[in-house]
Parts: C-alpha cells; sequence; structure tokens
C-alpha cells in the first residue's frame, strides 16, 4: 500500500506542477513568462518560477508507459523562425571546488574529462572495483547503474553543501545506514575539499 500511495503521489504531483499549474501561469497572450530570480536558490545559480522551467522531469519509461512528455507541453508560437534552447551549467560548482581545492580526485576527474558522479558511485557501491578504475582497466559508468550514478550525483552536490546524513538519508528516501556510508565514502574521496574549508574558514576569521 505505501508503494502505491507514492506511486499516486508522484503522479498527481507531476499532474498539479505541469499541466493544471501550467494551465494557471498561461497569460492572456496564450504564453507562459517564467519569473526568473537571481536570489532564489541557497547555491547561488538562477531559479524561476510559475512555471519552473528548470526543473522539467525526464521522460522515464514510467511515465512513458502512460504517455506522459513533460517537454513536449512546451514549444514556441512559430517553430520555422523560433526555437527553444536547453542549457545546463555541467556540474559548474564541482568544477569551481576541483579548482579551488585541488582536489586529486575530483580535479583528475574533470582534467581527464571521467565522470566524477559514476567514480564516486563505484567508491560507494563497488569498492571491489576501485583498483581497476583507477588503473584505468575499467570505465566507472560500465560498474554502476543509473540509480547508483544518480546517488553519486546527488551526493556530490548535496554532500558539498553541508548536508548531514540524517537530511540526506530524509530527503533522498533512503535508509539512515546507507546515508552514512555515502557521507564517509564522500569525505574520504574529496580530503582536499576538507583542507579547503579548513584554509578558508582560518582566511575568514
Amino acid at each position: 500500500i505505501p508503494a502505491l500511495l507514492t506511486e499516486r503521489r508522484k503522479k498527481s504531483k507531476l499532474l498539479s506542477t505541469y499541466v493544471v499549474g501550467v494551465e494557471e501561469c498561461i497569460w492572456p497572450d496564450g504564453k507562459v513568462h517564467s519569473n526568473f530570480l537571481i536570489t532564489g536558490t541557497e547555491t547561488g545559480r538562477l531559479s524561476c518560477n510559475s512555471p519552473n522551467l528548470q526543473q522539467l522531469p525526464k521522460l522515464t519509461k514510467e511515465l512513458e508507459v502512460i504517455g506522459v512528455n513533460i517537454k513536449n507541453i512546451f514549444t514556441v508560437t512559430n517553430p520555422d523562425t523560433y526555437y527553444l534552447v536547453e542549457v545546463d551549467y555541467s556540474q559548474a560548482e564541482l568544477r569551481l571546488m576541483a579548482e579551488y581545492s585541488r582536489d586529486k580526485n575530483l580535479y583528475s576527474a574533470f582534467l581527464n574529462n571521467r565522470d566524477p558522479h559514476a567514480e564516486l558511485a563505484v567508491r560507494i557501491y563497488h569498492p571491489n572495483k576501485i583498483a581497476e578504475m583507477e588503473a584505468g582497466l575499467i570505465q566507472a559508468k560500465e560498474i554502476v547503474t543509473k540509480e547508483e550514478r544518480q546517488k553519486g550525483k546527488t551526493a556530490n552536490f548535496s554532500l558539498l553543501y553541508g548536508k548531514n546524513p540524517y537530511n540526506f538519508a530524509e530527503e533522498n528516501s533512503i535508509p539512515t545506514d546507507e546515508a552514512i556510508n555515502i557521507h564517509n565514502v564522500y569525505w574520504q574521496t574529496y580530503p582536499g575539499i576538507t583542507a579547503w574549508k579548513q584554509r578558508t574558514l582560518v582566511e575568514a576569521y
């Protein structure tokens, strides 16, 4: 029953946010005009609302089954003349942290065009494969599942901004012991970030 309730909540959220919610945001000219905010996030990234065009859900298998592709709702008035352009920051905060901290693992991943989210996921879920990965015998993406990489990605951003294991467990609906393990592996993987934070605090005071 809880699983069915969770499933219903997800679909209800999609309906209320991206169908009914978007309909309520249509202006008299027949278009939606999002509000872009430069102070709307803790991280300093640009955000927007009414509607939030920065968090449109991807077309998952679950949505494909019920024939829903949220991104197809949004189009331009004249597709022969105008285009919608989707832009991604591509791990901007992590790249800056790699530059500031010069952490060996994070800096090396970007310098050599590797995937830091997949590499962290390997360290969390497949520690027996770390040596092969570090030796270049196997790529991190070949080892982890999509779900494991997603958790690695979430950890890379959430823990960088100071989430503790208990917040992380609650927000991501995972067991506390798994969150504690992710937290510990994260900081073991990036000791350079800890050193940078300590130096920064000393300089600030």
